[in-house]
């Protein structure tokens, strides 16, 4: 759950790398979403307070740690510090948005869920906007040794992806209103 702070939003997230995988809360501006903080290139470190290692082995002393962005494979927007993240049967709302369904492979783990596409865009695509390192995904999986969840938000780590193939793709459909007998006005 996200609080906000003096003008800022403090956003528990859980960081996973190729070793180590750190809960910890992430300090983002106001009106800025995580995603944002991961594609601002102005920063190569995330700054993470209050971190907890979850898996992995480190000498963790007090206060807060930076994470080189470039060695994150991914990371998740969770309900709390510590939270055990397991399978749910969330699914997105595909009617309102494009959106396609792509499957990752990164290192020794799958992921899939679903990315957002513009009117002719192809998820695949996606993949090559170099100027964002991360790419978001939203009902997400993730199957791996000793890793089994979904989660709502997930943002990829573009560098650490080994491959990618879209399921499938759903184009945006317009609204459609129509007067049914009770909507009739004198």
């Amino acid at each position: 759950m996200a609080n906000v702070f003096e003008n800022r939003i403090v956003r528990p997230v859980r960081i996973v790398t190729g070793q180590i995988t750190f809960d910890g809360l992430l300090n983002i501006s106001l009106g800025a979403r995580t995603l944002d903080e991961l594609n601002l290139t102005a920063r190569a470190f995330l700054i993470l307070s209050n971190p907890v290692l979850q898996a992995g082995t480190w000498d963790l002393a007090e206060g807060p740690m930076v994470i080189n962005k470039s060695s994150i494979l991914y990371l998740i927007e969770i309900p709390d510090l510590g939270a055990t993240l397991g399978r749910g049967a969330e699914e997105p709302e595909l009617r309102r948005f494009g959106r396609a369904a792509i499957r990752l492979w990164l290192r020794d783990c799958a992921i899939e869920g679903y990315v957002h596409t513009g009117p002719g865009n192809s998820s695949l695509l996606r993949l090559n906007q170099v100027t964002h390192p991360f790419i978001a995904l939203q009902s997400a999986t993730v199957k791996g040794p000793g890793t089994d969840f979904s989660a709502p938000f997930l943002a990829v780590n573009r560098g650490h992806i080994v491959a990618a193939q879209e399921m499938f793709s759903v184009s945006a459909v317009l609204e459609e209103v129509a007067a049914g007998p009770g909507d009739v006005s004198s």
